[in-house]
């Protein structure tokens, strides 16, 4: 990836990333043209195309995203389907 210097237009290096979020990171860069320094921030805005990948993955993708609270939450409405 080619981050270009806010003040002369020249290619920066990316000197180091600090994570903001898990869509969002922050870029320090440094351009070696005229010295300036600089945060970029790469963000994730949406997908073009899905994966393609199969229901069962995804699914499984998703929960793992879960915190621990809703995951019980909702394997007692899994079970509770289960039982009826």
């Amino acid at each position: 990836m080619k981050i270009k210097c806010t003040e002369c237009q020249h290619v920066s290096r990316i000197t180091h990333t600090k994570p903001q979020s898990e869509s969002t990171t922050d870029l320090y860069c440094d351009c070696g043209h005229c010295g300036h320094r600089f945060v970029f921030t790469l963000s994730f805005s949406h997908t073009v195309q899905p994966p393609t990948f199969d229901e069962s993955r995804w699914l499984l993708n998703t929960v793992r995203k879960l915190s621990d609270d809703d995951k019980k939450e909702l394997l007692g409405e899994l079970l509770g389907e289960l039982t009826k």
